[in-house]
């Protein structure tokens, strides 16, 4: 008997905690974005310095692109739309879109 009454409960709980998950997921805040110019690179291309266009009056943030998901690897110059978490004292990027690439190769067709 006390198995019954266990098993039917077990389905209202693991609703409750489910529920509590998808409510925490819900909750925690996005990924920041930044969009700007970049400014260097580094030698081994792991880190790129951004300005950014919204706040020109900020300082230059560098942003460690490593294990980034990237569509066109950033060069000096090239306008980047950045997707990243802020870890240790460090930008870590998420998610890097080249936006002077992605116009260039749409003005060229392809």
């Amino acid at each position: 008997m006390r198995t019954a009454k266990l098993m039917r409960r077990l389905p209202g709980a693991t609703l409750a905690l489910l529920s509590l998950a998808l409510l925490f997921i819900a909750c925690s805040a996005p990924a920041p974005v930044i969009q700007g110019k970049v400014l260097s690179v580094s030698a081994d291309g792991g880190t790129i310095t951004l300005q950014d266009d919204m706040n020109p009056q900020n300082q230059p943030q560098a942003y460690d692109i490593r294990e980034a998901e990237i569509g066109a690897e950033p060069a000096e110059g090239d306008q980047l739309r950045i997707v990243y978490r802020a870890e240790g004292g460090a930008n870590v990027a998420l998610r890097v879109m080249n936006i002077t690439r992605q116009k260039a190769r749409e003005a060229s067709g392809h």
